[in-house]
């Protein structure tokens, strides 16, 4: 990613005239490039200390966003499972949370309602951080404006922008989540939810 990235810089600044996208791309160069390295480092030692064995599975929905939500009159649903599959919930935790939260407050309160039902332990509290650290949504922005011929550049600098902006929010989210102690397996009972309208409700905070 940070080699396919170094090669857009370069023919960005190959242009004589570069487009405020080319722009926006140069200056989140390097907060994209740390936050990779920090996403990177962390699974790194996640592999090496607890051989890429999650705490626990769940089916995770993996594309999480509210073009995939549907509501009636007491609750909001998730819709098209296509590409689901079993993985820790921290996956679709991190989706979620970039998709709905608008800045890291609302995002600490998403995370608050969810752990008010099912908590997370130490382990999964860094993979949410790792998964919130690793900006693919901006890379395959990035790359989808540089390989597609017809594109609206406004809608492109809109989402890279939002991308970008979570991304440096959520710094100290990320650092908070994962500086909650050492990596060390511990289990997670799995508790029954008491309140389903609770993370409905914020959702539809969020949206309006």
């Amino acid at each position: 990613q940070k080699k396919n990235l170094s090669k857009v810089k370069d023919l960005i600044n190959k242009r004589t005239f570069k487009s405020p996208f080319d722009k926006k791309v140069l200056q989140g160069e390097d907060l994209l490039n740390s936050s990779l390295e920090f996403a990177i480092s962390g699974m790194e030692k996640y592999l090496e200390i607890e051989k890429g064995i999650a705490p626990r599975y769940v089916l995770c929905h993996n594309r999480l966003s509210s073009q995939h939500i549907v509501e009636d009159e007491n609750n909001f649903y998730f819709i098209n499972f296509d590409h689901a599959q079993v993985d820790t919930p921290a996956v679709d935790l991190a989706i979620f949370l970039k998709e709905f939260a608008t800045n890291k407050e609302d995002a600490k309160s998403l995370l608050k309602d969810y752990e008010s039902e099912f908590k997370l332990n130490t382990i999964e509290k860094k993979l949410v951080s790792l998964n919130l650290s690793m900006p693919k949504e901006a890379l395959f922005l990035i790359k989808s404006y540089y390989t597609l011929k017809s594109k609206k550049e406004v809608s492109f600098l809109n989402k890279l922008e939002r991308e970008l902006f979570l991304l440096e929010d959520f710094q100290s989210l990320r650092n908070d989540l994962w500086e909650t102690k050492t990596l060390v397996r511990s289990k997670v009972p799995v508790r029954k939810v008491k309140n389903k309208n609770k993370v409905s409700n914020k959702i539809s905070k969020v949206k309006t």
